[in-house]
């Protein structure tokens, strides 16, 4: 399996292209809350990692996406069963 970064704040990085002049087509590691708002504290992740050739392909994207998404879900899937247990 490929090389997955974890971000400062634990969330799996997601593969991004640069648009830059200077390193336009280059791809890095960014935290899915890459300059955004993370929470009421506005509190930014700014993880960054340049992905280096050897280790990164478009596997290591898609596994990171499909491990992030499974991650949403799981939460998603918590809080539906606490609804159940309030309703009942």
């Amino acid at each position: 399996m490929g090389l997955i970064s974890i971000c400062k704040c634990g969330e799996v990085a997601v593969l991004r292209v640069a648009r830059t002049l200077k390193n336009n087509g280059r791809q890095f590691w960014g935290c899915s809350k890459f300059k955004s708002v993370a929470s009421s504290d506005n509190v930014w992740c700014n993880y960054f990692k340049w992905c280096d050739e050897e280790f990164c392909d478009e596997k290591d994207g898609i596994i990171a996406q499909q491990r992030m998404k499974i991650s949403e879900l799981e939460i998603y899937v918590r809080a539906m069963k606490k609804t159940n247990q309030f309703l009942l």
